[in-house]
């Protein structure tokens, strides 16, 4: 409803060369994928999962998002939003992630199971 959009932070994502950026609600903000020189931003607009490539490195993502403590760096090539997560499912060797309204499957692997875990439950 009408109240928790108006809790909602807005982030202002910048691309590595400053001159770009992106603007998403904390609450729609579902994962953030590294491709190659660039990053996909995922996110929900009005019922639809939209993506949006920014020229960045998802390390310059891991610093800008560093102080909303429920993005969490999961995988070598992705950031998630913790708040969206609907389904963990996996082992030992690694977790996959299912999000509200998303199709994608997030992995966790196996160096970040420790820290995840730590995140999500809360102590």
């Amino acid at each position: 409803g009408e109240t928790k959009a108006m809790h909602a932070e807005r982030i202002i994502l910048l691309g590595d060369n400053r001159t770009e950026e992106v603007s998403i609600s904390t609450n729609d903000f579902l994962f953030v994928e590294s491709e190659g020189n660039y990053v996909s931003l995922c996110y929900s607009e009005k019922e639809k999962i939209k993506k949006r490539l920014l020229r960045a490195t998802l390390k310059n993502m891991v610093v800008q998002l560093k102080q909303y403590p429920t993005f969490f760096r999961c995988h070598r090539a992705y950031i998630v939003n913790l708040s969206r997560i609907t389904d963990i499912s996996g082992n030992a060797q690694g977790y996959k992630l299912k999000l509200a309204g998303s199709e994608s499957v997030i992995p966790v692997s196996r160096g970040y199971l420790e820290a995840f875990n730590q995140a999500i439950i809360p102590n």
